[in-house]
């Protein structure tokens, strides 16, 4: 019996740990997918002179989620294909334009790992505390 209790302890401890590396291995993807993107909009806007813009810009309640409909322009040229978070019931990765496509902020949600509530001087949405762009 004394047996039994020792290696349920042991399984409970073991699952526990897994369990937060798996969490810090999902953020660390979801910074190298905003990397990622990050490193397609800077060649996009090498060619182009402008980000992506979305209508009604500035970050101001204009986020969208990325996807082929929003940043398509990106594949296959600029990155092979748009990066999804790693959880699948999470929510997407989020893209908005500052000043008309001179600018851009990107952002995630991560699990485990403090991330910041600013990006490129744009307040993040609520629950989003990851963000990357390029003013």
């Amino acid at each position: 019996m004394v047996v039994i209790a020792i290696i349920g302890i042991l399984a409970t401890i073991v699952t526990a740990s897994f369990s937060k590396a798996q969490e810090k291995a999902r953020d660390g993807r979801r910074q190298a997918d905003l990397a990622s993107l990050r490193n397609a909009l800077e060649l996009y806007y090498s060619e182009n002179n402008r980000y992506i813009d979305i209508v009604g810009g500035n970050c101001s309640g204009t986020w969208v989620d990325v996807t082929e409909a929003s940043l398509g322009d990106l594949t296959p040229n600029y990155i092979k294909v748009l990066p999804s978070d790693p959880k699948a019931s999470w929510s997407a990765y989020r893209y908005c334009d500052i000043s008309g496509g001179q600018g851009y902020c990107l952002e995630a949600h991560l699990e485990n790992t403090p991330g910041s509530s600013t990006c490129v001087g744009v307040t993040l949405q609520g629950g989003w505390d990851y963000g990357v762009g390029n003013p």
